[in-house]
């Protein structure tokens, strides 16, 4: 990264905001200055104070038309101040006035009264005034960079030390892995928020329009906690496809960590499909719908019952469990709910509340030994009412077993609409049960069709009573031979 450091008069900075500088919405943080944050910059800036840097990003790119290098500035880090010193000589707000508002006001402490631009506009300063504020230089640095997201890397290091919520700086954070986070958990009003269903099930926040400091409209975000949650989860299921480990501490260091190491995410990023897919899983659930006529659940328990899934989806089981899923996860739910009404009315401690309730607060309930711990008593109480049947884990019929069965079959396709002669090459063995549902690739369960007909499944999954007829029939005639001879 080459950087260099210059001073710029406010006026032409400020002019130059929102014409030659761009603004890229990965460098925004989603909040907004009130009014009394605006005036207060202001006031310094005419005091004379130094106010902290701007980062400029210089950015050169070939035009394949011209043949020329263009350059493209990007503000990084300083849009908020930028925004408000452009604003205030919009003439968009005046700066306070102490004597005016009176004691209790909502002037802000860092303005003391008998300033002699108090209560006023741009356009109503003293002319050496207003020449003093276009005039104050600003330091800010040009940057320009050698290799790819390096601008990203030091706009999460500007921000680490800012006075936001963890889950502001990460949202403010560039790079794909936050707009990863936003699109799929949602965030009110950004471009690319995209929420997914599953996301109902814990959440139904909504940001919220509240009045601020002289009248200026500010949000209040209702879904930062469930961006923070689906972190969390994303990452233990990435680490658990990338690195095989079950959990990781779920604590905001560990979190921080994920957002820089996943800079750059292509959407084909096998964790990434991962983590979509189980979203997707949970909300494709029969019963999903019924468990969101209820409050939402704790981002705990919605934590746990997506790993399930996560689980149930990547392992070889027949599909059945998902209609009895949702079931046993609504059972669990009412035993942490009576297990803790039997704990606050008689202090009795049930497994319920030892094992998982208790576990779910205090020090320590982020660390990967305790999430552990906790969900081996969600899967010991929810694994027996899932009726798990593994699938054959033989998912092809090898040579050998063709080869039998094309004999035995009279090498023509058994689909009683066609009949043809199947060569050897071209014989298909179809799962009369289906592989994918539990069907064992066995002798017993094949049947010979040609390369058409096994292209219909529909057709196939129809033919089932015939095929499974044909098979006895074949049985009790080799049972006969053998008894003849």
């Amino acid at each position: 990264m080459k950087s260099e450091p210059k001073r710029v008069e406010l006026g032409k900075l400020a002019a130059s905001y929102r014409r030659a500088l761009r603004v890229n919405p990965e460098y925004q943080r989603g909040t907004v200055w009130s009014v009394a944050q605006k005036q207060a910059l202001i006031d310094s800036l005419l005091r004379g104070y130094h106010i902290p840097l701007f980062y400029i990003h210089l950015l050169e790119k070939d035009n394949e038309y011209t043949g020329t290098k263009e350059t493209t500035a990007w503000l990084v880090d300083g849009q908020q101040r930028l925004a408000a010193i452009a604003d205030y000589l919009n003439n968009q707000f005046p700066l306070p006035n102490a004597a005016a508002e009176g004691p209790g006001g909502p002037v802000p402490s860092a303005l003391p009264a008998g300033a002699p631009w108090a209560g006023k506009r741009f356009d109503e300063l003293a002319p050496e005034h207003q020449a003093s504020l276009l005039a104050q230089p600003l330091s800010i640095i040009e940057m320009r960079e050698d290799a790819p997201n390096e601008a990203r890397d030091l706009f999460i290091r500007l921000q680490a030390g800012t006075p936001l919520t963890a889950q502001q700086k990460r949202d403010a954070w560039p790079g794909d892995f936050t707009t990863f986070v936003i699109r799929h958990a949602g965030k009110e009003e950004h471009p690319d928020s995209r929420p997914k269903p599953f996301f109902a099930l814990v959440s139904r926040g909504k940001a919220k329009k509240i009045n601020v400091d002289a009248g200026d409209d500010d949000y209040v975000d209702g879904r930062a906690d469930t961006r923070k949650f689906f972190a969390g989860l994303a990452m233990t299921i990435m680490r658990r496809q990338r690195s095989g480990v079950d959990f990781v501490d779920l604590k905001g260091k560990s979190i921080n960590e994920l957002y820089r190491e996943n800079l750059t995410l292509p959407p084909e990023d096998v964790a990434a499909v991962r983590v979509v897919r189980v979203l997707d899983a949970v909300a494709a659930l029969p019963g999903f719908h019924d468990l969101l006529v209820t409050k939402p659940v704790t981002y705990q328990m919605g934590f746990h019952f997506a790993l399930l899934v996560d689980s149930l989806t990547a392992g070889d089981y027949v599909p059945s469990w998902r209609d009895r899923v949702v079931k046993a996860f609504r059972e669990f739910q009412d035993d942490v709910a009576t297990a803790r009404q039997a704990h606050r009315t008689t202090r009795q401690t049930l497994p319920h509340y030892t094992r998982f309730i208790a576990q779910l607060g205090g020090s320590g309930s982020d660390t990967a030994e305790v999430i552990r711990t906790r969900h081996a008593f969600f899967l010991q109480e929810i694994h027996p009412k899932l009726a798990l049947v593994p699938l054959d884990p033989k998912r092809l019929f090898d040579g050998l077993e063709k080869e039998v069965i094309w004999i035995r079959d009279d090498r023509r396709c058994q689909n009683p609409d066609h009949k043809a002669a199947v060569t050897f090459p071209e014989a298909r063995i179809h799962h009369i049960n289906e592989h994918s549902a539990g069907g064992v690739t066995a002798l017993e369960n094949g049947i010979l069709v040609c390369q058409k007909c096994h292209s219909d499944r529909q057709r196939m999954q129809s033919l089932a009573p015939v095929f499974q007829q044909h098979i006895r029939d074949a049985k009790k005639a080799a049972t006969t031979e053998r008894g003849a001879g």
